[in-house]
């Protein structure tokens, strides 16, 4: 039965690890609904500024917005984008005849670099050489590096909510099934996760920041620009996650009668580092929206950081009783992760029709089959351990 045990939780990981990388790449951004001077417009005379509208709340940073002319060269605007109520503007200098190229780079209110380009002409045709080539990426600063950051990024975030997902099911267990007692092999465990999550944290802040200023990685780490990435959403949470964790950690070196209070709390703020950082900011009913993305994703450390987490106990004196327990809550969270998960289709999505045909709709219906397909396997694999 063991061996059986083994295979299947084999396969449960597998499919929640789909489930997971699934939900971290299926990001709904902020959108740019117009600009002006519009895509394509021909201006008799040079405008005074430049401004974007975006479908919700945008960031800039120094290098949001830049101009180039028709021979690449970049044209030097003596001033700094601002933003509000989702509109970015910029004055420009006086601009000579011929056709320009603005490139912008914000970041959306739910933490996402967004960018684009669009063109633009002063008294002139636009440029056979523009209309022709609309792929503007080279004139971002990073766009040699950029499927990289990209990588880089990606891999961190789910390197954060793996290694999250297993502090938090970690404590939920010491305080709630396990009822204290520990084993060598979950405090090496709870210190790889910690170690992960830390490293994974600050390579994330270098990948995301890298993107988002257009900045190499070492100057994101420039001590002049913390103040400001410590100001954008991205830098709050990394700093909450990383002293959430600390917290977290003398909690569980040093337990005590109030621990399991401070464990929670604890737990609770690492959780909330990632549901800030995610699209229940935007949008309509964000209040309930917040709640409901805390339960989704408090449910789904619990359950996936648990199947991590059962490996290490079923060998135990009472492995087979922690597993039963373990089954109960796994329900449960199963139950909120459906609900909760159907309500964030409903608010991000929509309707049947988006869901079938945009991107982002389709991987939240696989996501869903995925997230069904592991249910299946987990009630098979009970049946026969009861057996």
């Amino acid at each position: 039965m063991t061996g059986f045990f083994r295979r299947f939780c084999a396969v449960l990981l597998v499919v929640a690890l789909i489930i997971v990388l699934g939900a971290q790449s299926a990001d709904a951004h902020s959108q740019i609904d117009s600009s002006d001077p519009a895509n394509g417009e021909m201006l008799k005379t040079s405008p005074k500024s430049i401004s974007l509208s975006f479908s919700e709340d945008v960031d800039v940073t120094p290098n949001s917005i830049r101009l180039f002319n028709d021979r690449g060269k970049q044209v030097n605007i003596n001033d700094s984008a601002s933003a509000a109520n989702g509109e970015v503007r910029i004055s420009v200098p006086t601009l000579e005849k011929g056709t320009y190229v603005v490139a912008w780079n914000v970041i959306s209110a739910d933490t996402h670099p967004v960018k684009g380009s669009f063109i633009f002409s002063v008294d002139s045709k636009l440029n056979n050489k523009f209309e022709i080539d609309n792929d503007f990426d080279k004139y971002f600063a990073n766009s040699g590096d950029n499927q990289f950051l990209k990588i880089g990024f990606t891999i961190s975030r789910f390197l954060i909510f793996t290694s999250l997902a297993v502090l938090v099911a970690l404590m939920f267990f010491r305080i709630f099934i396990l009822q204290g007692e520990l084993t060598r092999k979950l405090n090496s465990l709870f210190l790889i996760s910690a170690l992960v999550c830390v490293a994974s944290s600050v390579a994330a802040f270098a990948f995301y920041f890298s993107i988002a200023r257009e900045v190499g990685l070492a100057g994101v780490f420039n001590i002049g620009a913390f103040p400001q990435e410590f100001s954008f959403r991205f830098g709050t949470v990394t700093l909450l996650r990383l002293g959430s964790l600390l917290g977290l950690s003398v909690v569980w070196k040093y337990w005590r009668r109030p621990s399991p209070i401070f464990g929670f709390v604890f737990s609770v703020l690492l959780v909330s580092s990632l549901v800030f950082a995610g699209h229940a900011v935007v949008g309509t009913h964000t209040y309930l929206a917040l709640l409901s993305d805390f339960a989704h994703l408090y449910s789904a450390s619990i359950w996936f950081g648990g199947l991590i987490i059962i490996p290490f106990v079923i060998k135990g004196k009472n492995g087979l009783q922690i597993v039963r327990k373990f089954s109960k809550v796994a329900l449960c969270c199963v139950v909120v992760i459906a609900i909760t998960g159907v309500f964030a289709w409903w608010r991000q999505i929509g309707s049947i029709d988006a869901a079938m045909t945009t991107w982002f709709g389709q991987l939240v219906i696989f996501k869903a089959l995925c997230f069904v397909g592991t249910i299946c396997v987990a009630f098979f694999t009970r049946n026969h351990l009861r057996a």
